[in-house]
């Protein structure tokens, strides 16, 4: 589709990219699920989309929407709607009265048998819920409606070649430089609290409900965590330019106008 848009649904924006380009990263994305490519550059757009316009006379650009590759759960072209509804009615009745027959004849003839299937599968499902809620509270009371992606310790341990390289330290954690193998060797960087500290956990919790639920292009995106066991850990878009005060306190100051 071209010169369609919906503006408040990206969450990411890249330049100087080409349209295949924009197409493989949309692919590799979980969360993406269109991707407007236009003038040399990518938006990665994700549920739920709002104000769609199209404007011929804006710019030329062009949506690339993900589909389902293996579309074997479902192919329309597959049906024969002729033979679908060439069926009369008095053959279709005669069908479904004798499912019902014979529905009603097995559940009289084994009615016993039936309700005692019937009370252990509801009891089987009421515990298996129950302990699938519970555990997920207990491991991840703060997660609700987030759209996070979840790591394991293992995972962020290769990423970061063993939380070699340091990119900065605070009270209660410090951040390392990692790489996403599988996924196009992103750069990341790490936040690793401290194990085992009160005041760390909570820091967590609050970066996780805070940061996780804001989504701003001059505000750094958290795109995944990993809450296993005592380790907790944040993954954070890596910033490739640094950070905003190495430009303002670093060797080199910019000039009052550079700032504004």
């Amino acid at each position: 589709m071209e010169s369609i848009n919906w503006p408040l649904s990206d969450y990411g924006r890249y330049k100087g990219v080409n349209e295949d380009w924009c197409g493989k990263a949309c692919l590799g994305d979980s969360f993406c699920a269109v991707a407007i490519f236009g003038d040399g550059q990518c938006w990665k757009k994700k549920f739920p989309f709002s104000n769609g316009t199209k404007d011929a006379n804006n710019y030329a650009s062009k949506v690339l929407s993900k589909i389902r590759r293996d579309n074997s759960t479902f192919n329309p072209s597959s049906i024969d709607f002729n033979s679908t509804f060439n069926h009369s009615s008095a053959d279709l009745k005669k069908k479904k009265h004798s499912t019902v027959r014979l529905f009603v004849s097995v559940l009289l003839s084994n009615s016993m048998f039936l309700n005692l299937l019937f009370l252990l599968a509801t009891f089987l499902l009421v515990f298996c819920f129950k302990y699938w809620k519970s555990k997920a509270l207990k491991t991840n009371p703060f997660m609700a409606g987030m759209n996070l992606r979840s790591y394991t310790y293992e995972e962020l341990t290769k990423a970061t070649n063993g939380f070699r390289e340091e990119l900065g330290r605070g009270a209660f954690a410090k951040v390392y430089k990692g790489v996403l193998e599988n996924e196009d060797r992103k750069l990341v960087a790490v936040k690793r609290m401290n194990d085992l500290v009160k005041e760390g956990d909570m820091e967590f919790k609050v970066e996780m409900s805070a940061i996780g639920s804001t989504n701003h292009r001059n505000f750094v995106q958290l795109l995944g965590y990993c809450n296993e066991g005592k380790h907790r850990l944040l993954v954070y878009e890596f910033m490739t330019n640094g950070s905003l005060a190495s430009f303002l306190f670093g060797g080199s100051r910019p000039y009052w106008y550079q700032r504004i």
